[in-house]
């Protein structure tokens, strides 16, 4: 099962020659007075020459000690991308480490110093040496099924009806198959259940194997009716880490080229606006009953400012959304404190102090209910506003904020979106640094007119690990390289969207381009995002 490309390691070449298999065999059937039945029909060499994605794993311990991952264009979409490999040296720590969610009932506060380096919060690390498993080896074929995608490469119908039979994850053991692990329908890592839209690797689409050794993976005990593995803790950790290596690290790689191919060949629906205002063109051209012309104006008129009333209202509810555990844990932190003042003190001056910090965290959390009109403000404002709904927790994860200025040119704004576009971006980079498990973890503000013509700029700059993918594909709605579950991959999306809806923009420009701004190269690994407000008099 070696791959195309061949660039094997010397820890995957010693696993990849795996082609000897229990359930390999093969019958030589004749057909008589019909020589051409069988002609054409492909097996699986040829089938998987059509996976467009291809990955090869060594887990060990609690980490993926060995990794390749390939993007194989198929066909004529050859001619449009060009191939790819990213091998282990390109992953961060966190695609490495092998780790679950934590179970609540057995959640216990750590000290972040304390933390491997790339673990999760609220999760922990699983290291499948610890129950007795040994080396795992992990070989994926994953397939296009998006018809265009299928067309533009032409992949034949052949590729679909043999995954429909033959698709899933199989899992041999010194080469002998472990039944019922790959049968059809056995979805037994649970990939179609992921319900992340936009990344989902479905069992459908997928052709894998998973090798063990008999000697060294003891504790996976196989049932006596030989159907499957029992479901003690070896097999949850067996499985929880097979899960971390494929729906979290080997999709960080293979969505953004699923993405870059569904973008080329699946045509996209124009604005809803625009569509409308297309049809009120056409309307006003073509229809020469003016009674019904303008009924029918005045119905699109109408739908125009609803869908931009809901649309409005869906952007201010998901930064709600985002913004709300931070919310919830000022008030239940101010609460706990008012609690103890009032068990352990008759001071009443504390008391007093600690209600009107809640009653200015609440005035907070109604300004981010309330819809503002774009009005003209200076940079700085929207800087402290956001300051004070997330000061306490940069605080609490010891991350040093500052800001900087060169100008006091004002910009063109709403308070409210571009306080939730600001919160969106600080809200990321915390979450990445503490992630990265680095010390001296820092965010610099600079706000400058001298950046983009015709704008007012807000740099944000930040000492944690920088994106994992092409900024541009991460502003795309549901895309997010948060685990499963932890991130919605709206945030991008919606500061994004907010920014043009202010007439601003959102860039993410190379650290050399605005080093002049920012003092030391610290920054230069981590994440850089330009909020471009539009500049006015």
């Amino acid at each position: 099962m070696s791959g195309r490309n061949g660039g094997y390691s010397t820890k995957l070449l010693k696993f990849s020659n795996q082609e000897a298999t229990s359930d390999q065999f093969r019958v030589s059937i004749k057909a008589k007075n019909n020589d051409s039945i069988f002609e054409n029909l492909k097996d699986f060499w040829e089938i998987k020459e059509s996976a467009f994605y291809e990955c090869d794993m060594l887990l060990s311990g609690n980490q993926i000690e060995d990794f390749e991952y390939r993007f194989n264009p198929v066909g004529n979409i050859k001619e449009k991308f060009d191939s790819r490999i990213v091998n282990l040296s390109s992953l961060k720590a966190a695609e490495r480490l092998l780790q679950r969610k934590t179970d609540p009932t057995a959640f216990e506060e750590k000290d972040e110093n304390d933390l491997p380096k790339g673990l999760f919060n609220k999760n922990e690390v699983v290291d499948i040496s610890q129950y007795e498993i040994g080396d795992v080896y992990v070989k994926l074929f994953a397939f296009e099924r998006t018809p265009s995608i299928r067309s533009a490469a032409d992949v034949g119908d052949d590729v679909n009806t043999y995954l429909k039979e033959n698709s899933g994850i199989r899992v041999y053991r010194d080469g002998m198959r472990v039944y019922d692990y790959g049968e059809k329908g056995n979805d037994w890592l649970g990939l179609s259940s992921t319900a992340d839209i936009g990344k989902k690797l479905r069992n459908e689409h997928v052709v894998g194997y998973v090798f063990l050794n008999r000697k060294s993976s003891s504790g996976l005990v196989e049932k006596t009716n030989r159907e499957g593995f029992i479901e003690n803790g070896s097999y949850a950790a067996f499985t929880d880490a097979l899960k971390w290596a494929i729906r979290y690290t080997f999709l960080n790689y293979r969505n953004p080229d699923k993405e870059r191919l569904s973008e080329y060949y699946t045509k996209s629906a124009e604005p809803v606006i625009s569509l409308l205002e297309d049809a009120k063109i056409y309307i006003d051209k073509h229809l020469e009953n003016e009674k019904h012309k303008r009924t029918l104006v005045k119905y699109i008129v109408r739908a125009q400012e609803e869908y931009k009333t809901i649309v409005d209202t869906l952007y201010r509810s998901a930064g709600l959304g985002i913004l709300s555990a931070t919310i919830v844990h000022e008030i239940e932190k101010l609460i706990k404190e008012i609690n103890l003042q009032i068990k352990s003190s008759s001071e009443s001056a504390t008391v007093k102090m600690l209600i009107r910090r809640l009653d200015t965290t609440i005035k907070k959390f109604s300004f981010m209910i309330k819809k503002t009109d774009i009005k003209k403000h200076n940079v700085e404002s929207i800087y402290r506003q956001a300051l004070l709904f997330i000061e306490l927790r940069l605080k609490n994860h010891s991350i040093d904020i500052s800001m900087n200025s060169d100008t006091d040119a004002k910009c063109s704004a709403s308070m409210n979106h571009a306080t939730n576009v600001l919160l969106n971006i600080l809200d990321n980079s915390t979450y990445w640094l503490n992630n990265a498990k680095e010390g001296n973890k820092k965010i610099r503000i600079f706000i400058t007119d001298k950046y983009l013509e015709g704008y007012v700029t807000m740099l944000i700059a930040d000492n944690g690990p920088g994106f994992h993918d092409d900024p541009k594909y991460l502003i795309k709605p549901f895309i997010s390289t948060k685990p499963y579950s932890i991130g919605s991959g709206l945030g991008l999306y919606i500061a994004d969207e907010l920014m043009s809806e202010m007439n601003g923009s959102l860039s993410f420009p190379d650290y050399d381009d605005i080093s002049e701004f920012f003092d030391g190269s610290i920054f230069r690994s981590g994440v850089v995002v330009a909020l471009n407000f539009k500049k006015v008099d």
